[in-house]
Order: structure tokens, then sequence, then C-alpha cells
């Protein structure tokens, strides 16, 4: 039996970009606080779920449109109003720098932050396959017979 590398390789990175972030949905209202830093590092805003998280500009905020498609928007860097979203420094789906959507094609506005028990679990869980691994070739592989062997 063989290993292949291409799906071991796609399940690992699903794993990366799903196991290390926690997922949070905001309303509008606290969309909002995140739209300017005012010269702060970091806000603090209140999830839908009613979650207290702080977001930084390592965070990963975005919003997805009514079609499902994700967009993903620089911390306080963007405006949003009543009609529009701005974010300057973004793109939309075309790669176009400059991402602008109108406000009423909005269905979800989420943040994603970093979760330090997964991302400690899934770092310990490829360092003990990648041990396992090497262990078990070292131990599974037979002796050399042959032509080819050297004593």
């Amino acid at each position: 039996m063989r290993a292949r590398p291409l799906p071991i390789l796609m399940i690992l990175t699903l794993l990366f970009q799903t196991g290390c972030y926690n997922t949070y949905v905001v309303s509008t209202e606290e969309f909002k606080k995140i739209q300017e830093s005012d010269g702060a590092d970091f806000k603090s805003i209140t999830t839908e779920d009613g979650q207290d998280i702080t977001i930084t500009e390592n965070s990963r905020v975005g919003v997805q449109d009514i079609n499902g498609n994700y967009y993903p928007i620089s911390p306080f860097n963007f405006t949003i109003s009543k009609m529009q979203l701005i974010a300057p420094d973004d793109y939309d789906l075309e790669g176009n720098l400059g991402l602008l959507i109108d406000t009423k094609e909005i269905s979800v506005k989420n943040v994603k932050i970093v979760n330090p028990t997964n991302t400690a679990l899934l770092i310990g869980g490829v360092a003990v396959a990648l041990i396992g691994a090497a262990v078990g070739v070292t131990l599974l592989t037979p002796d050399c017979t042959g032509q080819f062997c050297q004593p």
C-alpha cells in the first residue's frame, strides 16, 4: 500500500484552516465598532451569542453575501453605512482592489479568532503523527538481502 501525498496534504490543509479558528457571528452595530481603530490596537465587541471577544489587526473579519460568497476584510480599515460596505484595501471576487458591497446583499458578518487549544492540539497531533511515521518506517523496514545490501 502506497501513501498518496496529495490527499494527505489536502486533509492537513483543511485541518489547519478550520481547526485553529473560532468563528463568531456579529450584529451590524458591533461590526461597525471595528471599522476604525481610533488609535487603539484592539476593540472589544459582543457576538450575537453574547460572548465578549477582542479584535486585533490579526483577527480575520469578513462578510458573506446572499449568494454565499465570502469576502475577507481588513479590520479597522473599512466603512459600513446603511447603504454600503467599502473596504479600500480588500479585493472583490474578480480580484479588483477595493471592495464595495450593498449592505442589502450582506447576510452574515463574522469574526474568526485563533483558538489556542485547538492550535496546540493540531500541532501536537501532527508532531506525534510524524514521529509515529518515522518509528513505523524504521521498525517495519525488512532486512536488506541481495547484491545491493552492504554488510
